[in-house]
Order: C-alpha cells, then sequence, then structure tokens
C-alpha cells in the first residue's frame, strides 16, 4: 500500500508587499508626484514611502 504524499506550498521569502514593490518601476513614482504637486504638498512623506505605506499587504 501507498502512502499519499502531501504537498504544501513553498513559502517565498519576499512578502506580497514586497513583491508589488518590486513592480513599480522606481523612477515613476516620484515623477508622478511632481507632475501632479503632491510633492509639494508632502511635508514628511517622501512619495516612495507613501506608496509603500498604502500598498495592502
Amino acid at each position: 500500500m501507498k502512502k499519499t504524499t502531501i504537498h504544501k506550498p513553498t513559502r517565498s521569502k519576499f512578502t506580497l508587499l514586497h513583491q508589488l514593490c518590486n513592480l513599480i518601476p522606481t523612477h515613476l513614482v516620484p515623477r508622478l508626484a511632481r507632475d501632479t504637486g503632491v510633492d509639494a504638498q508632502a511635508r514628511t512623506f517622501r512619495p516612495w514611502s507613501h506608496v509603500v505605506s498604502l500598498t495592502p499587504n
């Protein structure tokens, strides 16, 4: 009688947030912030930090 093997999915080293951030081009976020005027309104957050904080996990 053969035993059935249960395959567990492998764990990724990277979180979902990290994978999403890797898909966004790094030059695009600051450029969009400048074009829309959001960069001038920001006080403490840089545009990239703001995107990362808004990304769902």
